[in-house]
C-alpha cells in the first residue's frame, strides 16, 4: 500500500509512505515495513524505513488456533461422554424394571437376567 500525503511547506512538497509485509519464510520472522519518501521540487531529497517484528503477533495466532482445536476436542470428547453416560442410564433402568418385575434382590436370584 502506498499514501500520499502533502508535505510541510517550505520543507518538502509531498510524502509517499509505503507499507509492506515480508513473510516468514525470506526474513525468518514475519515483518511489517513502512517507508517513506521525502521529495520536494528537485526530486527525492530523503527516506526513512522502519520495520516492525510481528513474532508475537505470529505467536499469538498460533497460540488461538491451537486453542481453538483443543476446545473442539474437549467438546468432541464431552459429547462422547454424554453418550456413554445416557447408554448407561438406559442400562440400569432396564435392570431396575427386570429387578422390579421379578422381585428378586440376591445374586443368585438374578441367574434368570439377561444382560445387553
Amino acid at each position: 500500500m502506498v499514501y500520499f500525503f502533502s508535505g510541510v511547506p517550505g520543507m518538502c512538497d509531498s510524502l509517499a509512505v509505503k507499507v509492506s509485509y515480508g513473510p516468514k519464510e525470506i526474513y525468518g520472522f514475519p515483518i511489517k515495513t513502512v517507508s517513506v519518501s521525502i521529495k520536494d521540487e528537485a526530486g527525492v531529497i530523503g527516506g526513512l524505513g522502519v520495520g516492525l517484528s510481528l513474532k508475537n503477533q505470529d505467536t499469538l495466532i498460533d497460540a488461538a488456533q491451537s486453542f481453538a482445536s483443543t476446545s473442539e476436542e474437549v467438546v468432541t470428547s464431552t459429547e462422547e461422554l454424554s453418550a456413554s453416560a445416557n447408554e448407561l442410564a438406559a442400562g440400569m433402568e432396564i435392570l431396575n424394571t427386570v429387578k422390579g418385575r421379578n422381585g428378586r434382590t440376591s445374586k443368585q436370584d438374578r441367574s434368570d437376567i439377561e444382560l445387553y
